[in-house]
């Protein structure tokens, strides 16, 4: 176990705290993982791969996707879905876009900063890779089993929450960062320039949820072409800034002052966190997923119909509330596609309507949207204040859904745990039927390369060669 910064001599506690990631960045190999860790990596990839795909059918995307294929440049690396090359960082931002069109990307729920990992590291990850050429699939996973580790550890110490700072995962930037170094086989002193150059990029705010941005979306696509550039601008002799976690003007000390370097230290190498992550049953705000089970549950049990709804009342945690029920004139009439799916009250709304909520359930369909408006004006949401006493210290967390029909009885559900989260976890398999409908969406057949892709994927720590997951990508796995 790593020393905690409390045990070393005053003074020295940042500059140990950085020399620890760093060497144990350089140091770890694929034999050092715990098979844990291993399979995470393996089911982010797919399951990255998945939403990615998926996110190619989200028309609101288009012109930032094609803005960097009109740019062109060296086809090093392949932008999903469109069988094109672009250079690593375009294709690394093309691709974090595209990963999180549809909010449907894991996420870190056990600490009060959160974030989303996977869609941070894993584009920045593969187009490193395929731009070297001769990585293979133990590095790959290696790569990105350390940096959604990194990821997990710099959200612990991170101790402050979003929606009462302002900033937002501004710490994501040094993942991808530390993946492409990995890949790129840095040793400890370029591996600090990386992330020094990567802390320069770091950028993060919570002002895009207030209507609902795009920004929200291509935010993570600036974050793994940041991490992209960082390594390779490290690679080429470029230097950045050390200490970059907790020296004089370091990211702590500047931007997380009320900070835990214990989060980011302890149990390094001995214990990874990345397994602890949340792949995402419904693609929407993971504060809604609580209560959308909650509303799915009572739906099905009692075989509740729209039209015999008389109320709906919906108990979160504040953070759940501030995010998904702020400002109320969007949150309770939100317009196609983002607004949809940050707003609490639309989304359990759909759950009673449709009785699952899918990438569908955020598209505009005028006979539908008339049945799930009339819920939305029957729908009221609160600060549940027990909910807030047990999990107010997190992101998001239960929640309590109670419906009154117009017959005067009432059901309620509370959902503490939604699948995904690490203590209701999604298997491979899960992920597997993800990824199928997931493909689906994009139109791209759900057997076949895709199937050819998810058996690559199971094998990927045998495979020591990875030109045939390169050729799948960039051949028979692109929409027509």
């Amino acid at each position: 176990m790593a020393p905690s910064p409390s045990c070393l001599p005053a003074g020295e506690a940042a500059v140990t705290a950085d020399q620890l990631v760093i060497e144990h960045l350089a140091r770890t190999r694929f034999a050092d993982l715990p098979g844990a860790a291993v399979d995470h990596a393996r089911l982010a990839i797919l399951d990255t791969l998945g939403v990615a795909f998926a996110g190619t059918a989200r028309p609101e995307i288009r012109p930032a996707i094609e803005l960097v294929l009109a740019h062109g440049g060296r086809p090093e690396s392949t932008v999903l879905g469109a069988g094109v090359g672009l250079p690593a960082p375009q294709a690394a931002f093309a691709n974090g876009v595209l990963a999180r069109a549809w909010d449907f990307d894991d996420i870190f729920k056990l600490s009060p900063a959160a974030g989303h990992a996977s869609v941070n590291v894993v584009p920045a990850a593969l187009a490193v890779a395929e731009r070297i050429g001769t990585v293979s699939g133990p590095q790959l996973l290696t790569a990105v089993a350390l940096a959604e580790d990194l990821f997990c550890r710099l959200s612990l110490a991170t101790k402050t929450e979003a929606n009462q700072t302002g900033r937002y995962c501004m710490f994501a930037v040094f993942a991808p960062a530390a993946a492409a170094a990995k890949l790129l086989a840095l040793p400890p002193p370029a591996i600090a320039h990386a992330l020094g150059i990567a802390y320069a990029q770091a950028a993060g705010e919570m002002q895009k949820y207030q209507t609902s941005a795009l920004t929200i979306v291509l935010q993570n696509g600036f974050v793994p072409m940041a991490g992209v550039l960082a390594g390779l601008l490290a690679q080429g002799g470029a230097s950045g800034a050390a200490d970059v976690f907790t020296g004089r003007h370091g990211f702590f000390r500047v931007f997380e002052p009320e900070h835990d370097l214990d989060g980011l230290i302890r149990g390094l190498g001995a214990h990874y966190v990345g397994p602890e992550l949340s792949p995402k049953a419904y693609p929407c705000c993971s504060c809604s997923h609580t209560s959308i089970e909650a509303a799915l549950h009572l739906a099905r049990t009692h075989d509740v119909q729209p039209d015999r709804i008389a109320a709906i009342r919906v108990g979160v945690n504040r953070a759940a509330f501030e995010s998904t029920c702020v400002p109320r004139p969007l949150k309770w009439n939100p317009p196609p596609i983002s607004p949809r799916q940050f707003s609490l009250p639309y989304c359990v709304a759909a759950a009673f309507v449709d009785r699952s909520v899918t990438v569908r359930s955020f598209l505009p369909e005028p006979a539908r949207d008339g049945a799930i408006w009339r819920l939305l004006e029957r729908t009221t949401a609160h600060i549940d204040p027990e909910i807030e006493a047990a999990f107010g210290h997190l992101a998001d967390g239960p929640g309590r859904v109670t419906v009154r029909l117009d017959t005067g009885a009432e059901h309620s559900r509370l959902v503490e745990y939604e699948r995904g989260h690490v203590k209701n976890p999604m298997t491979w398999d899960d992920v597997v039927i993800k990824f199928q409908g997931c493909c689906e969406t994009a139109g791209l057949p759900g057997d076949g390369p895709s199937g050819e892709l998810v058996g690559l994927l199971s094998e990927l720590d045998t495979l020591h060669d990875l030109t045939p997951l390169w050729s799948l990508l960039r051949g028979r796995l692109r929409r027509a």
